[in-house]
């Protein structure tokens, strides 16, 4: 299905063996040709970054030799393939050297997860000192937090994504739906980990059911990514 009109996935996990989204090029290959069949022209990979984990170095090193993988893969008609690293926000992330780098490549976007559990107002500070180092947070899928105080993140002036499953799901639809009217979320998301034909479909799903929302909301995201590099 095609829909006149960019459909970018801004989280999924198909980078072959950068974390636990992908166990092999086949199963990446596979990820593709799935959101191709949803209709997606295009893919930003955000593999997990944990900051007690890896240094930034240690996991751009491996996301590129991941990457040159799924190179070798990728033939015309799949979706193109953008690299960048979802963010798991700890407090004092804002000073780790090098942490413009897990950016979108190309923009200044960065894609941040908070951790499950209550916040503290540290955490929140610490999504707009990232902003005031001159990135862009996008956080992803908030519809996850349910009793953490979101509005304070769109208080910051941050743009949110959500994943498309949740929009498929009744309970949580109409509060989207407002979001997205209200210009909050700027992006969508499969967060496509295996080769789970289920996210392509609600992929697709979640974009009739978006109607009229759904250009604009690609549009915004066309704009996070102006610049970005395919691989």
């Amino acid at each position: 299905m095609r829909y006149g009109i960019r459909i970018t996935d801004f989280h999924s996990h198909v980078l072959p063996g950068a974390d636990h989204g992908s166990d092999s090029v086949e199963t990446s290959e596979r990820q593709l040709e799935l959101l191709n069949g949803a209709g997606i022209d295009r893919v930003v990979a955000t593999p997990h970054f944990y900051p007690s984990d890896v240094t930034v170095g240690e996991f751009l090193d491996l996301r590129e030799r991941c990457a040159e993988a799924l190179r070798d893969v990728i033939h015309p008609g799949m979706p193109e393939v953008i690299l960048g690293a979802e963010v798991l926000v700890c407090r004092g992330l804002e000073e780790m050297e090098g942490l413009e780098r897990l950016s979108v490549e190309g923009t200044n976007v960065i894609l941040l997860e908070m951790p499950f559990g209550e916040w503290d107002e540290s955490l929140i500070e610490t999504v707009g000192l990232i902003k005031r180092r001159g990135l862009t947070p996008l956080m992803a899928h908030i519809e996850r937090y349910e009793g953490n105080p979101i509005g304070r993140l769109f208080e910051l002036g941050v743009g949110c994504q959500i994943n498309a499953r949740s929009i498929v799901s009744r309970r949580r639809r109409s509060r989207l739906l407002d979001l997205i009217g209200e210009g909050k979320v700027v992006a969508l998301g499969s967060d496509i980990h295996g080769a789970d034909k289920s996210c392509a479909r609600d992929f697709m799903k979640a974009c009739g059911l978006l109607k009229d929302d759904l250009e604009p909301l690609m549009a915004e995201t066309d704009v996070l990514l102006a610049g970005a590099k395919v691989i």
